[in-house]
């Protein structure tokens, strides 16, 4: 079920988008007029999915939040945070009815070897002395995951505690284990993608699609093909910087 982070690790990550973060690698290996090709090496991702009807809106918002929530502690390196980086990328399949969509993070290089692994835990410190500290702390996360949308009983629920009472300091506490949020480690492969970078807002699919097609015209013009059913959507800022921004849609190279 969805939750976000508390507000000190929010405004942590928040303001980490001001900085410079680490980049997915890449090399450029031909350029042609307007656009250009690039190979992007095997690396590990963190993603999760969703589908929805052509006509739904929104639907980027919640898988952003889920793999935020990752980076953010929610794994099972007990509250790991693990930095920001870019892009967030996000690959489109148009379907007839539905349309497939599968949000990522770039995992960093520091933990490409041995990355965390998501979990699907709220976790908590302190102590848990009574039903009511359970209580009151099962309302704060039901809070959360309501405000997304979603609905749980307040009268069936797990606590569960992993810690001696004798231990003071990093105490580890689950009041609730909530539905699979499904996020995954994923082993992207090697991947050959034709892109150009474009600026401005991408608010929905139309932006979006609008893009994709202008640099699906560049790329015929220059006598190669690609599918307008399959590609991805890559950003790399966040909504608050208004100037200089960075979109790519990735036709993938087969």
């Amino acid at each position: 079920m969805e939750k976000r982070p508390p507000i000190d690790t929010f405004t942590s990550q928040i303001s980490s988008f001001f900085q410079t973060y680490e980049e997915a690698p890449y090399a450029v290996t031909e350029s042609h007029a307007g656009y250009e090709e690039r190979v992007y090496p095997a690396r590990k991702w963190v993603c999760t999915e969703h589908t929805a009807h052509r006509d739904d809106e929104d639907v980027t918002s919640s898988m952003f939040w889920k793999l935020f929530r990752y980076i953010s502690g929610n794994n099972n390196r007990v509250q790991q945070e693990i930095e920001m980086t870019i892009p967030v990328s996000t690959e489109y399949t148009a379907g007839t009815t539905t349309n497939k969509y599968e949000m990522c993070f770039y995992i960093g290089a520091v933990h490409q070897d041995d990355p965390a692994r998501p979990q699907t835990k709220m976790t908590v410190g302190g102590y848990m002395n009574d039903d009511e500290d359970w209580l009151e702390e099962a309302n704060r996360l039901a809070e959360l995951i309501e405000a997304n949308g979603e609905t749980v009983s307040l009268s069936h629920m797990y606590w569960v505690g992993y810690d001696a009472p004798f231990k003071f300091w990093n105490r580890r506490n689950e009041p609730a284990t909530p539905a699979d949020q499904n996020v995954s480690l994923q082993d992207r492969p090697e991947m050959t993608v034709l892109t150009r970078t474009v600026g401005g807002y991408m608010n929905d699919d139309e932006d979006w699609l609008e893009e994709a097609n202008r640099l699906a015209e560049l790329i015929e013009a220059n006598g190669e093909t690609v599918s307008l059913s399959h590609m991805y959507w890559v950003g790399y800022d966040a909504p608050f910087k208004f100037w200089n921004r960075r979109n790519e849609v990735w036709f993938v190279k087969n």
